[in-house]
């Protein structure tokens, strides 16, 4: 990705936080969520610590190493054209030599925000002291600065989520640290933890900037965390879970009973799609009467999938030849097993474009 494009993902990624309207911010764990979450119409994507680490085979808490969770970061900044926020925990170093070098090497792997937290790795549920964590996120500014990538910074803060200090004081503390990291140069402060919609009305009205909250149970909607003036809600590893989850159901089913449902269900997404959605092909789009679109007639970019979502057209694949085409279907057949008997002639590409999906 050239700087100019990054630079410009980056300010319209700030925009998604000026609170018009409150960004729901899915996070992904490897190249194909992040790719499904685009294709659904998110207007930016996140990576989870917990999902990458557990992916990788490690527990969440930096138990991963720093090159090994750039190395993902890389690898969906690559696949994306939404903007990608990049979770690196509290920066992969405890200094600010370190920390500088984690912010450029993620800028080189093409995101253009951070979730940077507060908390100290191996302590006791221990916070870096507000002075250390202002300064963290000062160095974490003025370095994206030199490289010339604006960085969204998503200052977190564990007051609430690690239960720091007296419960009547947590919601002072934490506004504290808010204001002050948002006057050090963060865009935005994620405040994980609190689901009570009283408690953040007052976070809100007392943090001068965009606060962001993550989906636990009893958090209220999307909507209603907007009127409470909420900038971001983001899912934090849930949906990985809830992935892992619909795997463990479909191991039962297979072991206990020897049968498939999970996996030959109507709605499964199909082979021919994943891969679709991996290999950066371009879309061309319809109308429903089968006319090619005016706009865009053709998506020149590589996450073509972000596209798909769009009411307005039908989505249709190139085929392999630039001038013949597949016939047009929906994103909602395209994700479908009805296009498992385009995915049965993948060894054909002859077969494979007189088909369509």
């Amino acid at each position: 990705m050239d700087l100019a494009t990054q630079r410009q993902k980056a300010e319209t990624f700030r925009k998604l936080h000026d609170r018009s309207r409150i960004l729901v911010l899915p996070n992904a764990w490897d190249v194909t969520s992040a790719k499904i979450f685009e294709a659904a119409g998110f207007r930016a994507v996140a990576t989870t610590s917990s999902g990458v680490a557990n992916s990788l085979g490690y527990p969440d808490g930096e138990s991963v190493s720093r090159d090994e969770m750039l190395d993902v970061i890389r690898r969906i900044a690559r696949g994306l054209t939404v903007p990608l926020s990049a979770d690196i925990e509290a920066g992969y170093a405890s200094g600010l030599d370190g920390l500088t070098a984690t912010i450029r090497a993620v800028i080189d792997a093409g995101a253009v925000g951070i979730n940077l937290e507060d908390s100290i790795k191996g302590g006791a549920n221990e916070l870096f002291p507000l002075e250390t964590a202002v300064a963290r996120i000062k160095a974490v500014r003025e370095t994206a600065a030199a490289a010339g990538v604006p960085i969204v910074i998503n200052a977190r803060t564990d007051v609430f989520l690690h239960a720091i200090g007296d419960k009547s004081a947590r919601l002072d503390h934490t506004v504290s640290r808010a204001n002050a990291y948002h006057a050090a140069g963060a865009d935005c402060v994620f405040v994980p933890g609190p689901t009570n919609a009283e408690l953040i009305g007052s976070l809100t009205s007392a943090i001068k900037g965009p606060i962001n909250v993550m989906v636990l149970p009893g958090l209220p909607s999307a909507p209603e965390l907007q009127k409470l003036g909420v900038a971001r809600v983001s899912t934090g590893g849930g949906p990985a879970r809830a992935a892992l989850t619909a795997l463990r159901r479909l191991a039962k089913e297979l072991l206990e009973s020897g049968t498939y449902s999970a996996f030959v269900a109507p709605d499964l997404i199909s082979h021919m799609v994943i891969n679709l959605f991996v290999s950066n092909k371009p879309f061309f789009f319809f109308s429903s009467s089968g006319r090619r679109a005016p706009r865009p007639q053709r998506c020149g970019y590589r996450g073509n999938a972000s596209v798909a979502s769009r009411s307005r057209w039908e989505l249709a694949t190139i085929s392999v030849s630039e001038n013949r085409r597949q016939r047009p279907c929906s994103i909602g057949t395209l994700i479908s097993s009805a296009s498992m008997t385009a995915d049965n002639s993948a060894a054909s590409p002859r077969r494979r474009n007189s088909t369509g999906p």
